[in-house]
């Protein structure tokens, strides 16, 4: 699976939530990998936060833009 940037949208997929919901869990994220607020978020670090395989992260995201 490739490395990607991922943005706030891409939680709010992921989650089912609200945007301002996502942007506080991408801000969780950034704290836990001890990132700076300009530093971006991957994909890998968003499936390892959530606990979940980057296969399935993905595949969640994927699947809700076919719709």
């Amino acid at each position: 699976m490739k490395i990607r940037v991922i943005k706030s949208h891409d939680l709010q997929i992921f989650r089912n939530v609200c945007l301002r919901t996502a942007q506080s869990d991408m801000k969780k994220i950034k704290f836990y990998f001890d990132k700076e607020d300009y530093h971006l978020v991957t994909n890998v670090e968003a499936a390892e936060y959530f606990g979940v395989s980057l296969e399935d992260f993905e595949a969640i995201i994927h699947k809700q833009f076919k719709k």
